[in-house]
């Protein structure tokens, strides 16, 4: 493709990136190929689960502070999952590219979460598959038409995940599933950015080995209070 250029890693992670030096800011988008399909009975709704807790409290910012790094250089970032995928997405200042990726990368690779903020959020989640029901234009997707056309399939498990299954969720549980399931394949970059601080952003964490416990940092301690994600 015309002006993109496609960059390889040892690890398997592809970068696509498309310098537009004339414009004001950067999009980014960080994907997994993973999603309800794979996910089993026992474990259905995990991956929406994982995206929920991205921008908590991990080994290397607590959730205030990613929420206040993000806010403090107007990013604008969020997380989505699907069937299939799971991905980043940010909005930024081309003087940002490099930080808010580091930030992303440690919501990627972290493997701990704060008891607090797991089951907070396990009953955010555990609310939102109740209140589908009471949202006819989505029960009647979501509910209803794709599990019946896809009936047999992993395709017809829901994306949020069963009540029976969330509600069961453990810390160790999701951390495996993410370890198993959740190593990001492709990072793309569209905007105004030196490509070469980019690429070796890239490489010193979606395109390096898998972290080991001598590379981590202090794990954040216990913290009594959460705060919301960005």
């Amino acid at each position: 493709m015309r002006g993109i250029k496609r960059v390889p890693f040892d690890n398997g992670l592809v970068l696509l990136m498309e310098r537009r030096p004339y414009t004001k800011e950067v999009v980014i988008l960080v994907g997994t190929k993973t999603g309800s399909v794979n996910e089993s009975e026992k474990n259905s709704g995990a991956t929406h689960f994982i995206e929920h807790m991205l921008f908590k409290t991990n080994r290397w910012r607590t959730t205030q502070e990613i929420s206040e790094e993000l806010e403090s250089v107007g990013s604008e970032i969020n997380a989505m999952t699907d069937n299939i995928e799971m991905y980043f997405y940010a909005k930024i200042l081309p003087s940002e590219v490099s930080k808010t990726l580091q930030i992303i990368y440690e919501t990627a690779k972290s493997n701990r979460y704060l008891r607090e903020e797991f089951f907070t959020e396990r009953e955010n989640i555990l609310s939102e598959i109740k209140m589908e029901k009471e949202s006819p234009g989505d029960y009647i997707y979501d509910g209803l038409f794709l599990p019946t056309l896809f009936k047999g399939t992993p395709l017809e498990r829901p994306v949020a995940g069963t009540l029976e299954a969330v509600s069961k969720f453990t810390p160790a549980q999701i951390v495996a599933f993410k370890q198993k399931f959740c190593t990001p394949q492709i990072v793309v970059v569209v905007g105004k950015f030196d490509e070469q601080i980019l690429t070796e952003t890239v490489a010193r964490t979606f395109g390096s080995k898998i972290v080991t416990q001598k590379q981590r940092l202090p794990i954040v301690p216990k913290l009594s209070k959460t705060t919301s994600t960005t």
